[in-house]
């Protein structure tokens, strides 16, 4: 038979040995004084370092701190919830942590639908901004939120129009972009007319006349534009 450890006055974790209570357990107490006895290859392998009542305590306060998110998760309220901070208005709310840990609630509902929701994916406008997105044509404060590509841009916009620069050689943003009739494309020529933008060609089509036709009359209204100062 192998030689018996002694644990006596060891800690292991909160546990304190106090003695050896016979086949193979020893009798411990805990730091919140609770007496209980435990197996020594349980201590010694750290498979139990405190009382359960202490185990709970100590799990309530575990995710206490943790930015997850949005999310500042401030203290335990009840089982499964905890007082929670939303960083992006500074408001509490009652969460379910396991919602913040699984990342099912990265934020507080009134800024999920401020800043996440819309309601504008199944619109024209909403695939215009998607698509020019994916062809990294925006400047990073649209190309990363819709919203703000709103904010911008969708007091001028009709049904039809498209997006377009004004100067090609720049990426589209708040000081270089105009709505156009016609599609944008790295080779068109737009013309603005009585406020309407549309490429050479599309305007040509608009007047019955070929483009030659079209850019011989821009030529002759600049010259008359030039020759009245």
């Amino acid at each position: 038979m192998p030689k018996r450890i002694n644990l006596r006055r060891k800690r292991f974790g909160k546990w304190y040995v106090l003695s050896y209570a016979g086949n193979s357990m020893w009798k411990c107490r805990c730091e919140c004084g609770a007496i209980r006895y435990i197996s020594g290859v349980v201590l010694r392998k750290g498979l139990s370092t405190q009382c359960k009542a202490c185990k709970i305590e100590s799990d309530k306060n575990k995710h206490v701190g943790k930015k997850i998110g949005y999310w500042k998760i401030l203290s335990y309220e009840s089982p499964g919830k905890y007082r929670c901070e939303c960083t992006r208005c500074n408001t509490t709310y009652s969460v379910y942590v396991g919602n913040i840990l699984k990342g099912l609630s990265k934020q507080c509902n009134a800024c999920l639908f401020k800043y996440g929701r819309h309601g504008m994916s199944g619109t024209k406008y909403y695939r215009v901004w998607l698509n020019n997105k994916a062809r990294h044509r925006f400047c990073d404060r649209w190309a990363n939120s819709f919203l703000d590509f709103y904010e911008d841009t969708f007091a001028g916009y009709s049904d039809g129009n498209h997006i377009i620069p004004l100067n090609k050689n720049r990426i589209m943003s708040i000081d270089n972009y105009e709505w156009s009739k016609g599609f944008y494309s790295k080779g068109s020529a737009f013309v603005k007319i009585g406020g309407i933008v549309m490429s050479k060609s599309a305007w040509a089509r608009h007047y019955g006349i070929t483009r030659q036709g079209f850019e011989y009359r821009i030529r002759k209204a600049k010259k008359h534009l030039d020759n009245n100062g």
